[in-house]
């Protein structure tokens, strides 16, 4: 009886440490189940990120993107003259280089067929017309050309171009458009008004005799131009504002 007392104990103790070693087994494998599984979603939500396109910001380069920016600069005041600014008046209304032709297109234009083009015709991106384009004026017979340039990074229309340079004339006309140049010059002002307003040209000025006339060019950069042709006995009777950039 005594073996059989002993034995019983041993054979509890047994059965007790196979029961915990049992009821601890599934805890530690759920553990590193769980672990692993969590890992794996956030590489998941890593990756999703990563793959997800980026949102870009790009600028807006559309005609009236541009031209209310151009607008915003032409606030500049004409009392200064400042060559880099390209500021004029004309008909009451303050411009400045590059301009879209659209807005004086509907007083002034010219065709197409003109020069050889057709009504289709449309400029490059980056493309540049010469500087003598001739628009009309039904209203009047004042002289005025332009050149027109693209700068956007599509084909567009002539009407959707930018005005580069732009020349007044009154020298084979009657009518006089209205026009101011900074610092208050305006048709007929004199060589020596012109000289006061904006000192001596920045190029040596050319005097042709026979005609009487005096060419004055004022330049920035090479890329800004003010050119004033002065008769002796009229003032002025021509200008041209070019900008290049």
């Amino acid at each position: 009886m005594k073996k059989r007392i002993l034995l019983l104990p041993l054979l509890c103790a047994c059965a007790l440490f196979t029961t915990a070693c049992a009821d601890k087994a599934p805890t530690t494998t759920h553990k590193n189940v769980s672990t692993e599984d969590t890992k794996k979603e956030n590489n998941t939500k890593q990756e999703s990120k990563d793959t997800e396109p980026k949102k870009q910001h790009l600028p807006d380069i559309s005609a009236s993107a541009l031209e209310k920016e151009i607008a915003a600069n032409a606030k500049l005041s004409l009392k200064k003259f400042d060559i880099n600014n390209s500021v004029f008046r004309f008909d009451g209304v303050k411009y400045q280089l590059p301009f879209s032709y659209a807005r004086i297109s509907k007083d002034w234009s010219f065709s197409l067929k003109d020069y050889g083009l057709k009504d289709s015709f449309k400029l490059k991106p980056g493309q540049r017309t010469s500087d003598n384009i001739r628009l009309i004026n039904p209203q009047t017979d004042a002289v005025l050309e332009i050149g027109l340039y693209n700068p956007y990074d599509v084909a567009v229309s002539v009407n959707e171009a930018m005005v580069w340079s732009i020349t007044f004339s009154i020298e084979e006309s009657i009518d006089k458009p209205r026009v101011r140049l900074p610092k208050k010059i305006r048709w007929n002002s004199s060589l020596v008004d012109i000289t006061l307003a904006y000192s001596d040209p920045t190029i040596p000025f050319t005097h042709d005799l026979e005609n009487k006339l005096y060419t004055y060019t004022y330049m920035s950069d090479y890329n800004h131009y003010l050119t004033l042709y002065i008769s002796e006995e009229e003032g002025l009777v021509k200008f041209t504002i070019k900008r290049y950039n």
